[in-house]
C-alpha cells in the first residue's frame, strides 16, 4: 500500500511539473466594469474564454471569473492549485486584492479615450508654456499621465501595465472631422501629441508601461485569450538562451568534433558556469558527476561538456562550420577566454575584427587540407561577442543573409 501511494504521488508531481493540468491552475479575472451583457468587451472575452482553446490536442475551458480590480476595466492572472472551478482573489472591501496575481495587468481603453486623455495633456502643456510635455508639466485631471500614475499607484512600480486600445487611427480621424465641422473648417484638433504618447509608451518612457493597439473589440478580445494561454504556457517553457536565439541554421555537431573539442578542452583551462576558473581536468571532473543521467527511456546518457556547447554556440553563427568553429575552439577554448581577448584595450576596432583571420582551419574528412580562416567569420564572430555597453539591449542581430 505504501508502495502504491508513492507512486500515485510521484505520478502526480511529474503531471504537475509536465504543465499536464497548466489549463487548470490558472483563472483569468477581468474587472466587472468591463460588462456583462449585449456587446460589452466583457460579455465577449467571457463567452471567448468560455468556449476555450486548444491546447495538448483537445480543447480546454479557459477558468475565468469578474471581480472589481484596482484598475478600473482592466484584465489580470492569477496562479493556483488544479481545479474545475474559477480561483479568483480574495476582496479587500469592495475591490479585489491582486497582489498575488501574475505581476501583468491589461487595461482596456476605447481609441477615443485614449486620444482625449492624451489632447488634455496636450492642452495644459501647451498653456503652461511646455511645447514637448516635460516631466514637470501639469497633469490635468483625466490626461494620459494622471491616468497612468494612478494605475502605477495601486499596481506597484514593478507591475507590468499593458494598456490595450482599439483603433487610435480611426479615433484621431474622427475627432479631426469633428473639429472641423465644430469650427467651420478650422483643424483644431492635431494627431502629434497621440504619436507622441504613442512613441514614448514603444521607446521605455513610462516604467513597465507597454501598449497594445487592436483595429477591434474583438481583435482585443483575441489578444487576452492568447496572452491567457501565453500564462498558462509560461512555467513550463524552457526559458530562451543565447543559444536559442542564434540557433535558426540548425547546425549539429559531429563525432569527429566532439573528440577534437575533448582534446583541446583538456588541453586548457577554462571558466565554469558560475564564473569560477578550473583547471581543465579538474573542470572535467567537476562536470564529470553531472554528465551522466537518464533520458526518458531509462538508460544513461552524456550530457555535451563546455567545450562542446561552446564549439555549437559558434557553430550558430552564419557560415561558421565544424573546421572554423574547431579552429576558434582551439585558440579560445571558452566563450569567456574570447571575450575577454576582445576586451584588450591595446587592441583597436580594427584588430579584434581581424582577431580570428589567420586560424588554421582543418576538415574532419580523410584528406582534408589546411585553410586559413577568412576576415569575413572573424569579423561575423567578434559582431557577436564583442563588447558592448551596459545599456545595450542587444538589438543588433546578425541576419542568416548578411
Amino acid at each position: 500500500e505504501r508502495a502504491k501511494a508513492d507512486k500515485a504521488a510521484d505520478k502526480r508531481a511529474h503531471e504537475l511539473s509536465s504543465g499536464k493540468h497548466r489549463m487548470r491552475q490558472i483563472t483569468c479575472v477581468w474587472d466587472s466594469r468591463l460588462g456583462t451583457t449585449g456587446k460589452d468587451i466583457g460579455y465577449m472575452l467571457r463567452s471567448q474564454l468560455k468556449t476555450g482553446i486548444k491546447d495538448q490536442n483537445k480543447v480546454c475551458e479557459c477558468l475565468n471569473t469578474a471581480q472589481m480590480l484596482p484598475v478600473a476595466r482592466s484584465v489580470t492572472w492569477r496562479y493556483h492549485p488544479p481545479s474545475d472551478e474559477p480561483m479568483g482573489f480574495r476582496q479587500n472591501g469592495l475591490t479585489a486584492d491582486a497582489t498575488d496575481g501574475i505581476p501583468y495587468t491589461i487595461a482596456y481603453i476605447t481609441g477615443d479615450e485614449f486620444v482625449e486623455m492624451a489632447w488634455r495633456d496636450h492642452v495644459a502643456a501647451t498653456r503652461a508654456g511646455y511645447r514637448r510635455g516635460e516631466w514637470d508639466a501639469p497633469e490635468p485631471p483625466g490626461g494620459f499621465r494622471c491616468v497612468i500614475r494612478a494605475a502605477k499607484t495601486l499596481l506597484g512600480r514593478d507591475h507590468v501595465l499593458c494598456l490595450l486600445v482599439t483603433n487610435i487611427n480611426g479615433a484621431c480621424t474622427t475627432r479631426e472631422r469633428r473639429d472641423v465641422r465644430a469650427n467651420r473648417g478650422e483643424v483644431g484638433f492635431s494627431r502629434a501629441p497621440v504619436d507622441m504618447e504613442v512613441a514614448r509608451i514603444h521607446t521605455r518612457w513610462y516604467h513597465n508601461v507597454r501598449l497594445t493597439v487592436a483595429p477591434d473589440a474583438s481583435t482585443a478580445v483575441e489578444h487576452v485569450v492568447n496572452m491567457h494561454r501565453a500564462w498558462a504556457m509560461k512555467p513550463y517553457v524552457k526559458e530562451t538562451t543565447i543559444l536559442d536565439i542564434l540557433g535558426h541554421n540548425g547546425a549539429r555537431s559531429t563525432v569527429a568534433e566532439q573528440n577534437a573539442l575533448e582534446a583541446a578542452f583538456v588541453a586548457a583551462k577554462s571558466v565554469a558556469p558560475d564564473g569560477t576558473a578550473y583547471e581543465s581536468q579538474d573542470l572535467d571532473s567537476q562536470f564529470a558527476s553531472q554528465n551522466e543521467n537518464l533520458d526518458a527511456a531509462g538508460k544513461r546518457r552524456r550530457t555535451k561538456t563546455p567545450a562542446q556547447v561552446w564549439a555549437a554556440a559558434l557553430m550558430k553563427i552564419p557560415r561558421v562550420a565544424e573546421k572554423e568553429a574547431m579552429a576558434i575552439v582551439l585558440k579560445y577554448p571558452t566563450m569567456m577566454s574570447l571575450m575577454v581577448a576582445y576586451e584588450d584595450p591595446s587592441l583597436s576596432e580594427s584588430d579584434k575584427r581581424k582577431l580570428l583571420k589567420g586560424l588554421d582551419c582543418v576538415g574532419t574528412h580523410r584528406g582534408a587540407q589546411v585553410r586559413k580562416l577568412g576576415e569575413v567569420i572573424s569579423a561575423r564572430v567578434y559582431e557577436m561577442f564583442r563588447p558592448r555597453d551596459s545599456d545595450d539591449e542587444g538589438d543588433q542581430v546578425i541576419a542568416p543573409g548578411e
